[in-house]
C-alpha cells in the first residue's frame, strides 16, 4: 500500500569491502532492531552502510564533519546526541585543555598538553614550545620581572635551538625593558595579557594537524568546492549566478537566443567568413 515502507538493496559497482576504523560501538541501530509497525524504517548500522557504499574515506572523519556542521548551524542538541552515539568529538580533547591553560596563563600545564598534540622532537612541537615560552617571557617583562625573564630566556628558550635572531630579539627586549625604552605596544602596561593569550592560542591552532583540529566550516568548504566544480563542467544559459542547489546536479541549459540549427552552408570559402544577414553558422 501507500504506507508500506520497504528496504531495498541497491547493486554495487564493486563488491563491498570492510571499512577500517569504523566505530562499531558508537552506532546501536541494526537491521533487526526496527519494530514491525508499517511506519518504521529499518536503520542499518553505520558500519554496515559504509561497507555497502564502499566508502573510500574514513567514516570517523565523515561523522566529525557532520558534528561540526551541526554545531555551526546551531543544532547543538543534535550535535551532542551524535557525539554521544558515535563516541567521537570534532577536536582532540587536549585542545580544549590547552586553550584553558593558555588563556589562564598556566604555562607549565600548557606545555604538558602540547606533548599530547605533537611528538616531542617534531619541528612543529619546537615551534609550539617557543610560542608558549615567548608569551610567558613577554608577560614577565610586562610585569616588571626583568631578571626572572632573562633567566627564563637562558634556561628555557635558548635550549630550544632556534635561530639566533629570535633569541637576540628577546634579549634586546629585556635590555630595552631595563631602560624603559619599549614601544607602547610592548610596554608593561600597554598590552592586556588576555588578548595576547588569545592570539597565542590561535597561532597554535593554525599549526595543528587536521586529525587533531578540524578546519572551520570544513563541510561547507567541501560543498562549495563540489558546487564550483559542477558549475565549471556545465554551461547554463538561464542565469549568470553561481550554481547553489544541493538537491540536484548542475545540468546544461541552452541559451534561448543562440541558434542551434544551420540555415545555410558555405562550402567555397578558404578562411574565416563573416556570417551574412539571416544566415547562422
Amino acid at each position: 500500500g501507500d504506507n508500506d515502507v520497504s528496504q531495498t538493496s541497491l547493486p554495487l559497482p564493486h563488491p563491498a569491502i570492510p571499512i577500517e576504523n569504523i566505530p562499531e560501538e558508537g552506532f546501536s541501530h541494526s537491521d533487526s532492531e526496527c519494530s514491525t509497525a508499517p511506519w518504521c524504517i529499518s536503520v542499518p548500522s553505520f558500519s554496515t552502510v559504509a561497507a555497502r557504499l564502499n566508502l573510500a574515506w574514513s567514516a570517523k572523519d565523515y561523522t566529525r564533519l557532520i558534528i561540526q556542521a551541526l554545531d555551526e548551524l546551531g543544532y547543538g542538541r543534535s550535535a551532542d546526541a551524535l557525539r554521544e552515539e558515535s563516541g567521537l568529538s570534532v577536536n582532540h580533547p587536549a585542545i580544549a585543555k590547552l586553550e584553558k591553560c593558555v588563556l589562564e596563563g598556566e604555562w607549565d600545564e600548557a606545555e604538558e598538553h602540547l606533548g599530547h598534540l605533537w611528538p616531542r622532537d617534531n619541528q612543529d612541537s619546537v615551534w609550539a614550545l617557543y610560542t608558549v615560552r615567548r608569551q610567558r617571557f613577554m608577560e614577565m617583562l610586562q610585569g616588571g620581572n626583568v631578571d626572572a625573564a632573562v633567566e627564563y630566556l637562558q634556561k628555557r628558550i635558548t635550549p630550544l635551538g632556534l635561530e639566533a635572531s629570535k633569541v637576540h630579539d628577546l634579549a634586546m627586549r629585556a635590555v630595552l625593558s631595563h631602560q624603559t625604552l619599549l614601544p607602547p605596544s610592548a610596554s608593561r602596561g600597554g598590552v592586556v595579557a588576555g588578548q595576547d593569550r588569545g592570539v597565542v592560542f590561535s597561532q597554535l591552532c593554525s599549526h595543528m594537524p587536521p586529525h587533531m583540529l578540524l578546519p572551520k566550516h570544513r563541510l561547507r568548504t567541501l560543498i562549495h568546492q563540489s558546487l564550483d566544480f559542477q558549475a565549471a563542467q556545465c554551461c547554463r544559459g538561464d542565469t549568470d549566478g553561481p550554481w547553489a542547489c544541493l538537491l540536484v546536479d548542475c545540468c546544461p541549459v541552452p541559451l534561448p537566443n543562440v541558434p542551434a540549427v544551420s540555415l545555410c552552408e558555405l562550402e567555397v570559402h578558404k578562411d574565416e567568413v563573416a556570417a551574412p544577414a539571416r544566415c547562422f553558422l
